[in-house]
């Protein structure tokens, strides 16, 4: 009986062994060495309405690094090289070059350096019908201001930042981009437009506000940018061998426009993003 009992008990944990995850809980795919993809934007149900732009933001991940995106769009695959082959994190940012009112619906998937893919990634969106003529025509020049226009009620949720401290120059030190989030909540508004300076936070001296760069819907009354620290002109970059610390405030703003682009409103001027320079 005694003999019978261990048998029984070598079998139970031979099997719940072989019933055991293949990877520790809690990680995921490309921890594993599995590619993985996914869709930052548009999000599922979006409704793009023109003329604003369709773009898609979505990443690829493995600790392989990536160098192609397939991006299917209604059945129609389009090869991406990856900008960065040997990242383990790649972004990808791309016009959708929808013009026609429908439906469509994109996937997306990853390979990794060894030949691996990844399983796909799945979004959809609307392209509706142009409103009327008026909504391409600019009436008002769209510009920042240091106050939000006064009266405004509610226009705007409180931003999103994918990160509060972000880098240019090299990539070794951390992220180089950040991604704005906002919400519309005032139903007259129908684009956002987000504006940027900068403060060396050494020196004071200040940059300019940049020329308004339109948000993109993301799905209801959702809106993102990406910005990338070296696209943001009049960073210092040193020279020679010695690298001083260079960190900038960023201060940024959203400026609301209703279809025919009249300013609805502008939010406040945050400036809780730090842009520092990386020499890696």
């Amino acid at each position: 009986m005694k003999n019978k009992l261990v048998i029984y008990l070598v079998i139970l944990a031979v099997g719940l062994t072989g019933c055991g995850p293949s990877t520790s809980a809690g990680t995921s795919p490309s921890e594993a060495g599995i590619p993985h993809a996914w869709f930052d934007s548009p999000l599922p149900g979006s409704i793009i309405f023109p003329p604003n732009p369709c773009q898609v933001l979505a990443h690829g991940a493995s600790p392989n690094g990536i160098v192609l995106f397939e991006l299917t769009i209604n059945g129609e695959a389009a090869s991406i090289p990856s900008p960065d082959p040997s990242a383990s994190l790649v972004t990808l940012t791309r016009d959708c070059n929808l013009t026609q009112p429908g439906e469509y619906l994109l996937l997306l998937r990853v390979q990794d350096t060894k030949g691996t893919w990844s399983g796909y990634a799945e979004t959809n969106l609307s392209i509706a019908l142009e409103e009327s003529p008026s909504a391409t025509a600019t009436t008002t020049r769209i510009e920042p201001t240091a106050t939000p226009t006064p009266g405004v009620t509610r226009l705007f949720s409180a931003p999103t930042l994918s990160m509060t401290h972000f880098y240019y120059g090299g990539s070794a030190c951390g992220r180089t981009e950040v991604t704005f989030g906002i919400d519309l909540l005032n139903p007259a508004a129908r684009h956002v437009y987000l504006f940027y300076r900068v403060e060396n936070k050494d020196s004071g001296e200040t940059g300019s506000w940049s020329e308004g760069a339109p948000m993109f819907p993301g799905g209801g009354n959702h809106f993102q940018l990406v910005l990338r620290g070296n696209d943001i002109p009049g960073l210092i970059i040193p020279s020679g061998s010695l690298v001083v610390p260079i960190n900038y405030t960023v201060y940024y703003q959203f400026v609301a426009t209703d279809a025919s682009e009249n300013i609805v409103g502008r939010s406040d001027v945050y400036m809780d993003l730090l842009l520092s320079y990386c020499s890696g």
